[in-house]
């Protein structure tokens, strides 16, 4: 509830606030519901208003005259506020309080069937807060416009989750050609890296000790044995294959000490294991990783990586995010998938380069 200063607010404002909540909702139930809390509302705070001491209202007119208006018909009401408020509501039209109101008599006699169009509870809730605020100084504006506040987030965050989709899209184009010039460019230096059995082999090496879960369309994780005996037999059984498989003894030995360099260790050789984890130091078992890692030494690239992982979450403990919680991720998403896009561009150009300067 919103916070009151003085007791004698409690009364209309609850009331008012509670019809605003109902007000919200699709149901022609709620609508007419809150209707007439609206015209409760309205009667209470004139009744209010009309009775209370005038040091606190500074009202116009005797305390006998505004007790007996507060004591007759809601007509009476609605001339003892007119008289009593002064220049409060100088400029508000009070006419359309008694049309509201008749109009409430109408649900509440012939209640069955009659429905309360939108556009007359938003008419009269308006004014209801209008009143509120200037007789009590008690402001809902907020949760007036909190249906409409709503429907702008909403539209917000739908246009970014489409924009993100396009990203998406984009990304996924942009990382079939990158994959396309590292098989090209990798087939002009070690064409048994691209073989069709060689990717069999290693896929079914990957197959034994990775696993991939997907949660919804959109979200996959890999899961790389957690076991150390496993993640040694993985590490050298890709060893041999990719060592099988590149037959010139320069790149090998080139190879080999780029990566010597980039672990920071001149003084220890490298063998083939530690190699290959070298490749897949990212944990993300594919072939374009072998390829990536490859190229990531001959080219001279600063940490090449693809990471199609659009996933900020939530953990599911504690529950959806709100929307303003939504719309920051969403704004993460969006600036992290135009990262991901000059990122892929930039290694794209650099394959190309060094594809060129090779003269392939």
């Amino acid at each position: 509830m919103s916070t009151t200063n003085h007791p004698w607010q409690n009364g209309p404002t609850e009331l008012i606030e509670f019809a605003l909540q109902r007000i919200q909702r699709e149901a022609d139930f709620d609508k007419r519901l809150a209707f007439l809390l609206l015209d409760v509302g309205v009667e209470t705070l004139f009744k209010t208003f009309l009775t209370l001491p005038p040091e606190v209202t500074h009202a116009q007119g005797s305390y006998g005259d505004r007790k007996q208006a507060a004591e007759g018909n809601f007509h009476d009401l609605v001339r003892g506020i007119e008289k009593a408020a002064g220049s409060r509501l100088s400029d508000l039209n009070l006419a359309h309080v008694q049309f509201y109101h008749d109009l409430r008599n109408k649900l509440y006699h012939q209640g069955n069937g009659i429905t309360i169009p939108t556009d007359k509870a938003q008419g009269y809730a308006a004014l209801v807060v209008d009143l509120l605020n200037r007789l009590l100084e008690i402001d809902l504006s907020e949760k007036l416009n909190e249906p409409q506040r709503r429907a702008e987030k909403k539209t917000s965050i739908d246009a970014k989750k489409r924009e993100i989709q396009k990203y998406k899209k984009h990304i996924r184009g942009v990382i079939a050609d990158v994959e396309a010039l590292l098989q090209s460019a990798i087939e002009a230096v070690e064409p048994k890296l691209v073989l069709p059995s060689f990717v069999a082999q290693f896929n079914k090496i990957c197959g034994r000790y990775v696993t991939e879960e997907f949660y919804g369309d959109e979200q996959a994780i890999i899961k790389f044995s957690s076991d150390t005996k496993a993640r040694i037999e993985f590490s050298n059984t890709i060893a041999e294959l990719v060592g099988n498989a590149i037959t010139n003894q320069e790149l090998r030995a080139r190879l080999l000490r780029r990566t010597n360099l980039r672990l920071n260790n001149p003084d220890k050789y490298v063998e083939m294991e530690e190699f290959a984890d070298y490749l897949l130091r990212d944990n993300y078992p594919d072939v374009f990783s072998v390829y990536f890692g490859i190229l990531d030494i001959l080219v001279g690239a600063n940490d090449w990586k693809i990471d199609f992982d659009f996933a900020y979450t939530y953990p599911a403990t504690i529950g959806p995010p709100s929307d303003y919680e939504e719309e920051q991720l969403l704004d993460l998403q969006i600036a992290d998938a135009g990262e991901r896009v000059k990122d892929l561009t930039r290694m794209s150009n650099e394959i190309s380069t060094w594809a060129k300067a090779q003269g392939h």
